[in-house]
């Protein structure tokens, strides 16, 4: 087992040694930032070459700016035009997906609508004995708030309990209780 003073010793040469690496480190990692910039700016000029080559002169324009790491608020530039394209390109199919469910949503109103049309032809274009009971019915009777009908003690009225009004019943109002008893005997 190490004693006190060897550890000491031993922990004391490693920091001089430690201290004396450093300054060798420094230059290194700068070398190695300087060659990581040269090659994104290797990349930047093939793209800028791409870019020429498709016609895309702005964006290799952009792409040479960058690619010059000297120009560095011209980097920075470059870069949020990039970016401010990107966004306009955003910007765009979302408004272009937008307009689809736009057009989407005014072509199905559209064929709801003809749909309606077709059926309401359909019902006109029926004779009077085709169409169900309840439509006829329905014909026959004004659009006006229609009143109850009810019987209270054999004798004719309108309204229910403490709102039964006694009074005859018009020929129409009789026709139409006697046609709601009947149905109401045939649902049970």
């Amino acid at each position: 087992m190490k004693t006190y003073n060897q550890f000491v010793v031993e922990s004391y040469s490693a920091r001089e040694n430690i201290q004396e690496a450093l300054p060798l480190l420094i230059p290194a990692a700068v070398g190695t930032a300087k060659l990581v910039s040269m090659g994104l700016t290797a990349y930047q000029a093939y793209k800028a070459a791409q870019k020429l080559k498709k016609g895309d002169y702005k964006g290799a324009a952009l792409d040479a700016a960058l690619a010059i790491p000297s120009v560095g608020v011209a980097g920075k530039i470059g870069q949020g035009l990039r970016w401010g394209n990107r966004a306009k390109g955003a910007l765009t199919n979302t408004l272009r997906v937008a307009k689809a469910g736009a057009i989407t949503n005014s072509a199905l109103k559209e064929i709801e609508a003809e749909e309606k049309a077709a059926a309401s032809k359909a019902a006109a274009s029926q004779p009077a004995a085709s169409q169900p009971a309840a439509s006829k019915a329905a014909a026959s009777q004004p659009a006006a708030k229609t009143r109850v009908l009810s019987k209270l003690k054999g004798v004719q009225g309108t309204g229910v309990g403490k709102n039964f009004v006694a009074r005859k019943w018009s020929s129409a109002e009789s026709d139409r209780y006697k046609r709601v008893a009947a149905a109401k005997l045939r649902n049970k």
